[in-house]
């Protein structure tokens, strides 16, 4: 019952601070080109070559046909997928021409201008990320909890 109790408090106290005092959190840093793109595309570069590698050992282990395993190797493809496909878009903007863009500040009025080539169908195709993103979010959350029921099991055994 006391650490119920001492539970309530810590969450009330947590609440408490968010709500009392609330400043500029200042969590993004802009930096400015082109040093700010290429880290940027370093960090897509890296985390495609940790899920490759991941995705190395994943099919190494003793036990990837167990659900777990293996929606989690669903939503590492997805992700490696979503990464690449976020890698094209970066590349393919910064060579497209700024007056191939209407970009006014409702963000639901963007178009591509014409006349279209092939970088502005790669583009647009591209900018669907979402569509692999989210599959990759649901797989990894049915792998965990695939690994909690079968953790729940163990104990009870």
């Amino acid at each position: 019952m006391k650490d119920y109790i001492k539970n309530i408090i810590t969450v009330f106290i947590f609440i408490f601070l968010i709500l009392s005092d609330s400043i500029n959190a200042e969590a993004v840093q802009i930096h400015g080109p082109p040093e700010g793109f290429f880290v940027h595309i370093m960090g897509h570069i890296f985390f495609a070559a940790s899920l490759i590698f991941i995705l190395y050992l994943l099919e190494h282990h003793p036990q990837k046909h167990q659900n777990g395993w293996r929606w989690l190797r669903y939503s590492f493809w997805f992700f490696l997928a979503w990464n690449l496909d976020t890698l094209m878009v970066h590349i393919v903007y910064r060579r497209m021409p700024y007056s191939s863009l209407y970009l006014p500040l409702n963000m639901w009025e963007h178009k591509l201008l014409p006349p279209y080539n092939l970088e502005h169908v790669l583009y647009y195709i591209g900018r669907f990320d979402h569509l692999l993103c989210i599959p990759a979010m649901l797989f990894f959350v049915l792998s965990l909890r695939s690994f909690l029921q079968s953790h729940s099991e163990d104990e009870t055994l």
